[in-house]
């Protein structure tokens, strides 16, 4: 028997850029900037860039972020 991922039939697994954004109250860039530092996990399904929930929550958790300061972001890099 085949393990199958368990999900919630209300949970979103992956968001847009754009609802990235809205779930944590930033703005898109500022998502784009997090993906480039490695503090948020994306994915690339054709031209759409995905972020995972997984990630938005251990962001969205963390300690500290500070989005302004790329190299600040050492600690909150997605393993």
């Amino acid at each position: 028997m085949s393990t199958l991922l368990k999900v919630a039939p209300t949970e979103q697994l992956l968001y847009g850029r754009k609802s990235a954004a809205e779930a944590l109250d930033l703005s898109p860039g500022a998502i784009d900037m997090l993906i480039e530092s490695g503090a948020l996990r994306a994915i690339r399904i054709g031209r759409r860039v995905l972020i995972t929930a997984e990630s938005l929550r251990r962001l969205a958790g963390a300690d500290r972020v500070n989005v302004g300061l790329p190299s600040q972001l050492a600690d909150n890099r997605w393993p």
